[in-house]
């Protein structure tokens, strides 16, 4: 088999976006997320952001 590489991205703004900085757009090296065990309900509070799947909300880590 080979490898698969999957990138995506999500904008959260409201902001007008030209073309050019969009063109321009670079994604880092590394881009910083949190672990978890199981679904964290507080981690989308407060946050404009599309609701969670229930697959999500449902994931626990069974495998530890």
């Amino acid at each position: 088999g080979g490898s698969r590489e999957k990138q995506e991205l999500l904008i959260l703004t409201t902001n007008v976006l030209a073309t050019k900085e969009y063109e321009g757009y670079t994604a880092p090296e590394e881009v910083p997320f949190t672990l978890l065990e199981r679904f964290e309900p507080t981690i989308w509070q407060n946050s404009q952001i599309i609701e969670p799947l229930e697959e999500m909300k449902n994931f626990k880590l069974t495998n530890k």
